[in-house]
């Protein structure tokens, strides 16, 4: 656009500020380009008008599309960060099931000893003592059934039913180890028992009963896991388990003897 105003600007001085001496020929060449040019001033200028804003909207909209994607794509990084940081400042416990010892008890219902392992995948954290859960589901017709803790106060010597036994103090419970903070990636194990008043022992027996075990961390979130009855069958344990009181099994014959004398 400067170009064409410089050229129209000189057509003029051609014009009008000419040699007086130029021929009549030439004063009419240099009056017709100036004509010309004033003539195609106007039609360039409209022509601008309508050709360079469509060009520049658009120019603006695709900067804007551009600054949209980028807005989105930070947004969605942002996003991903806050969760990867909001997985790594939470507790993540996960429950496993060592083994467990069920039998039914003489004032009627059953019982169950369990030995868990609560590992932390998350951020340092306790669990609270006294949010242990345990329910039993059983089913024709279905029915749960909420288990009683029955905390280990003193030391106790359970039937594992292989004609050994293992005697428990209260240290070995996980509600009282877990309630201390387990490091990330750590994990602590010991025991609980549970009494099931309403249960029998042919129901807890069944295929089909599904226990669940459920605790709470500091923060009241409650962590939980589910496993049929019937994948307990034959888990006993290890022989040596060092991180109880008493790491052996004992003979039960062993401790009838000593209960005779």
């Amino acid at each position: 656009m400067i170009k064409v105003i410089g050229l129209i600007a000189i057509l003029f001085a051609l014009a009008f500020l000419g040699s007086e001496g130029a021929s009549r020929d030439e004063i009419i060449v240099r009056t017709t380009l100036a004509a010309v040019a004033a003539g195609l001033f106007p039609v360039l200028f409209v022509w601008n008008m309508v050709t360079v804003p469509p060009g520049l909207m658009r120019e603006q909209e695709t900067k804007i599309e551009e600054t949209e994607v980028r807005a989105a794509s930070l947004a969605s990084e942002m996003r991903s960060l806050e969760a990867r940081i909001h997985e790594l400042t939470k507790p993540d416990f996960d429950i496993s099931i060592n083994f467990a010892v069920l039998g039914s008890i003489e004032e009627g219902g059953t019982h169950c000893l369990l030995h868990l392992v609560l590992a932390n995948r998350g951020t340092p954290s306790a669990a609270v003592e006294t949010t242990w859960r345990l329910i039993f589901a059983t089913s024709n017709p279905t029915t749960v059934h909420e288990a009683h803790p029955n905390t280990l106060t003193k030391d106790e010597v359970f039937d594992m039913g292989d004609g050994t036994g293992r005697k428990y103090v209260r240290d070995d419970g996980i509600d009282k180890r877990a309630s201390y903070p387990i490091p990330r990636l750590g994990y602590t194990s010991g025991v609980l028992r549970f009494i099931m008043p309403t249960l029998t022992i042919q129901k807890l027996m069944e295929e089909k009963t599904l226990l669940t075990i459920s605790v709470c961390d500091v923060n009241g979130t409650r962590f939980s896991n589910s496993i049929p009855v019937s994948d307990l069958h034959g888990r006993s344990g290890y022989k040596f388990m060092p991180n109880l009181a008493f790491p052996l099994p004992i003979s039960l014959d062993r401790i009838e003897e000593g209960a005779r004398k």
